[in-house]
């Protein structure tokens, strides 16, 4: 079986899984240690996002029901999708423990680390892999949040896996591996709801490597069955939200976002109000609306008419606006992200940084570089991180312009486009963990074919 194959016991792969077990457990100790018990959050529970998968997961496992009510009757839930959560209710189930649930991820890191370090390896060498999956795996924000309970590792895990079934696993079983990736991507969509166009990219660079090699009626079914085990997982909640709410889709989350995030910011930018009028006013559009209704699916179609209206207002406004977000979503640090929460969850101490992170497009609007350069200076150890992503950034676009690998260069670069984008205008340094594998193995893949092209250079020509 081609899984067994890519998780085999090798010497590699023992490596990466017992550097990501040993490396997280030690962490998760040292947390679990010094926690005051009387102050901050419980960890490995977080409040806000965290705490709504758990009490999803309890009401799943406790009542079979999907829904955040703590008793009868329980509404159903619209705004999460239940991906997570039944992978939460499922280890409870068995353990009984949110510990648990951070073992479990502890070894999706590893496991993720493993892919990546095969598929760098299949594209470069072994070092190349060995670089890939160690970025990932002392990466700040994979620490943190496989040590909390927090959708993130899951959705990153599967998102590589999937990548890895449909374009790097070899034996004969195509078909049936078009059907697992196909079906992986769907529960993908299933944990957040973002990864909802991720077939396109899949199945476009699909037909863009395999071409040559296989027949039109091959291509054609191979896409096929993945398009087929997508639908296959998303249908029965699709159906549930039919029959419950009236509507064919996967969750009221992006109308939501939009509506309260994306506009408001949109707004203020164009209009110089701050963000809380401009969310004021647009409530005020609305049909009374609370912000607990705004995230049932019944207003969906109201919140997108609202939407329509503004951003039709000014379409190339929007656009530019949207995409000039971008940078924020690379500059994120998640270090300092680290470190805060650390302090918070520890200490009980709030964010001792007046501003969350530092923007690149800080360096492009600054008039002052002085200011810039005082808040590198300001912040300790912070600074190498953002040095780091600069070269990570810097060496995913060289692979772009490196003829061997082209395609798969390309193709990891689409979907660090791909979540770049859809995050939009609200950025947190979490949002960009399932496009940091790729940006790893892009950065690697630029990094050894810019040094073999130096290395060629370099070699004399022989003498005819």
């Amino acid at each position: 079986m081609f899984l067994t194959r890519a998780f085999k016991w090798k010497p590699n792969s023992v490596l990466f899984f017992a550097v990501a077990v040993l490396y997280l457990s030690v962490l998760l100790f040292f947390y679990v240690s010094v926690q005051p018990k009387d102050i901050g959050p419980s960890f490995p529970v977080l409040l806000g996002d965290s705490s709504e998968y758990v009490g999803l997961a309890l009401n799943i496992k406790e009542h079979g029901v999907f829904s955040l009510d703590s008793q009868a009757p329980f509404n159903p839930e619209y705004f999460r999708t239940p991906g997570y959560p039944l992978l939460i209710a499922m280890i409870l189930i068995f353990f009984n423990s949110y510990y648990a649930v951070v073992f479990v991820q502890i070894l999706a890191v590893a496991c993720t680390s493993i892919l990546l370090y095969k598929m760098g390896s299949s594209l470069m060498h072994q070092r190349a892999g060995y670089v890939a999956a160690f970025l990932y795996i002392f990466n700040a924000s994979t620490l943190f949040y496989a040590l909390t309970v927090m959708s993130d590792i899951f959705f990153t895990f599967f998102t590589v896996l999937s990548v890895y079934l449909f374009f790097f696993a070899k034996g004969k079983k195509v078909v049936l591996r078009a059907l697992l990736a196909g079906s992986l991507i769907g529960y993908v969509v299933l944990i957040r709801p973002i990864g909802v166009f991720l077939p396109l990219p899949f199945l476009f660079f699909y037909y863009l490597l395999t071409r040559k090699e296989r027949s039109a009626k091959a291509l054609l079914l191979h896409l096929t069955v993945f398009v087929f085990g997508f639908f296959v997982v998303l249908f029965p909640w699709m159906l549930r939200n039919r029959a419950e709410a009236g509507v064919w889709g996967i969750s009221s989350l992006g109308s939501y976002n939009i509506f309260s995030f994306n506009i408001p910011l949109f707004l203020s930018q164009k209009n110089g109000d701050s963000v809380e009028t401009n969310l004021f006013r647009l409530y005020s559009e609305t049909d009374n609306l609370t912000e607990n209704q705004a995230k049932e699916f019944k207003h969906a179609r109201e919140l997108n008419m609202i939407i329509k209206k503004y951003i039709f207002e000014d379409p190339l406004g929007f656009a530019l606006f949207h995409v000039s977000r971008v940078p924020q979503f690379l500059a994120g640090n998640s270090s300092k992200n680290m470190y805060v929460n650390i302090l918070e969850i520890v200490y009980g101490r709030y964010n001792p940084f007046p501003e969350k992170t530092l923007l690149i497009d800080d360096l492009f609007h600054a008039k002052d570089l002085g200011k810039v350069w005082g808040r590198l200076s300001s912040q300790s150890f912070f600074p190498f991180e953002h040095l780091l992503w600069a070269l990570v950034f810097f060496f995913s676009l060289v692979s772009l312009c490196l003829k061997p690998r082209w395609r798969h260069a390309y193709l990891f670069f689409s979907l660090c486009a791909y979540f770049a984008l859809l995050t939009g205008p609200t950025v947190h340094v979490r949002y960009r963990m399932p496009a940091e594998p790729f940006l790893f193995l892009s950065a690697v893949l630029g990094y050894y074919g810019f040094s073999k092209s130096l290395r060629a250079k370099k070699v004399p020509r022989s003498m005819d």
